[in-house]
């Protein structure tokens, strides 16, 4: 069983195993050395790039995983590492890029009425149908998919890989007295790897990708816990799915699954203080039922359940079209009892990795950092107030300015001390609130260094690169001082007074 997935992950395949609760994501990157020489590092062709491969319990590559292991298949990734260069101009690696989209395929959609290639998908695969006649609409459907589009670099050097890893298979199963090789892919590259794959010499060995130089590059591939509302393409992930709770409860339960979201949707919106009368309730169900006889779906599908709420719920003349009639983030001035849909569809769910899930080093050394100064995480804005003359507060701000400076979400300086004459207020306030991106931003912050202190240290080196106005300078520079980083601030004198 072939997937689509980072081949640098094959050899701790068991960590994906684990009893995670999903959604989770296979995060990659790879940074130039911070320590390494500057021209060296320039002339490597080395890029700073991050991406991930997000799992939910109906993902393709999730079930085969999980079912390829239970039937006692070899189960392997077979595109390239995360860190590949193929993969530095990509915002995900699984990306289908509007201009992948083929303009036969618009056309298709746009001509049989659906307003697009999502709505199109629905109406012909999420419905009960012919298993039989499955693959052959399938392929129709990615051969338009991909159109006439000419593969881009990256898309070749992933397809040659991938086809090398399929050739390996197809000769040792061959080898071994025949048996079947499932490939798990995305349709964009179906066609390709059929096409690069006959007749080509099977390599001896499976193909393996060297990595950066050490000196050059830090790479690594770490599991992190995900949500949905990070996997919905309505909040701009470039390869996310349109409304994962919706396709989550049709995972689940197939045929109550479009009265359990459009009550799902009802209900959000009367917790947000709107009043939704249960006539109006029960007239978007039905109304979503109509609208899938009336569209020919022998069951309703996201659009017609949508479509029905919004019949039935909005009473005034929208200003723009509704958010589902293209995959695309929500425009300025939607409706905002749109939004709260489109939020019910999205769903809140998070990930959390298991317990015993490898996870670099950075995410100890926070956590002992922390502590060390007496604080911590909370689910709630709670005010952490800092003398800035208290004998503590040197170490407890040295740590919050780190956090700030690596981004992590919840980290926030909620008032400045202020020591202006005749204004003197020397009291910070922080709040560090844990929500349900700070636990997998923290791993994602490993790409930067092992420890707070070396990971935060590069993000300001890095950022510094960037800044050449004075005001910039400046503030970085007290942030860099706060953060116990003086060294920096002496190295930047001479650009602030050039500046």
């Amino acid at each position: 069983v072939l997937i689509e997935g980072p081949s640098d992950v094959n050899q701790r395949l068991g960590e994906l195993a684990l009893p995670h609760q999903l959604p989770v994501a296979i995060y990659s990157y790879c940074l130039p050395a911070h320590d390494g020489d500057p021209d060296a590092v320039a002339g490597s062709g080395v890029v700073a790039q991050a991406g991930w491969s997000p799992f939910c319990a109906y993902s393709p590559e999730w079930v085969a995983l999980h079912d390829g292991a239970a039937i006692g298949a070899r189960v392997a990734f077979i595109d390239l590492p995360g860190w590949h260069p193929a993969f530095a101009t990509m915002a995900n690696r699984y990306g289908d890029r509007d201009h992948q989209v083929g303009a036969a395929l618009r056309d298709a959609a746009h001509r049989h009425g659906f307003d697009s290639t999502d709505a199109l998908w629905d109406h012909l695969f999420e419905q009960p149908g012919d298993d039989a006649t499955l693959g052959a609409r399938l392929g129709a459907y990615f051969a338009a998919l991909r159109g006439e589009q000419v593969a881009s670099e990256a898309d070749r050097a992933r397809e040659d890989f991938m086809a090398d890893g399929i050739a390996w298979a197809l000769a040792e199963a061959d080898a071994g007295g025949g048996g079947a090789v499932v490939v798990v892919c995305g349709g964009f590259h179906q066609a390709a790897l059929e096409r690069l794959v006959a007749g080509r010499p099977p390599p001896p060995a499976p193909p393996r990708v060297e990595p950066p130089p050490p000196a050059l590059a830090r790479t690594g591939s770490y599991l992190v816990p995900f949500s949905f509302f990070r996997l919905d393409s309505f909040t701009g992930y470039a390869s996310g799915m349109p409304s994962p709770a919706f396709y989550q409860a049709l995972w689940d339960d197939p045929t109550g699954a479009p009265e359990t979201m459009a009550m799902a949707a009802v209900a959000r919106l009367r917790g947000r203080g709107q009043r939704v009368s249960t006539a109006d309730a029960l007239a978007a169900v039905e109304l979503g039922h109509g609208l899938a006889r009336l569209r020919g779906h022998a069951a309703p599908t996201r659009c017609d359940v949508l479509d029905g709420l919004a019949a039935a719920l909005i009473k005034d003349a929208l200003r723009t079209p509704v958010p589902w009639s293209a995959r695309t983030v929500l425009a300025r001035g939607t409706d905002p009892y749109l939004v709260e849909i489109v939020a019910a569809f999205s769903g809140d769910r998070a990930g959390a990795l298991a317990p015993g899930t490898p996870q670099p080093p950075l995410v100890a050394d926070l956590a002992a950092e922390l502590a060390a100064v007496g604080l911590a995480f909370t689910q709630t804005p709670t005010p952490i107030r800092i003398d800035i003359f208290a004998p503590d507060a040197a170490a407890r701000r040295r740590v919050l300015y780190r956090l700030r400076w690596l981004g992590v979400p919840g980290v926030q300086r909620v008032q400045r001390a202020d020591l202006r004459r005749g204004r003197t207020q020397p009291v910070e306030v922080w709040q560090l609130v844990e929500d349900d991106r700070t636990a997998g931003a923290i791993i994602e912050c490993a790409v930067w260094g092992a420890t707070l202190a070396a990971a935060a240290l590069a993000r300001v080196y890095r950022h510094l690169q960037e800044l050449t106005g004075v005001a910039e300078l400046a503030a970085a520079m007290e942030d860099a001082l706060h953060a116990g980083y003086g060294a920096v601030v002496d190295q930047l004198r001479e650009r602030a007074a050039d500046a």
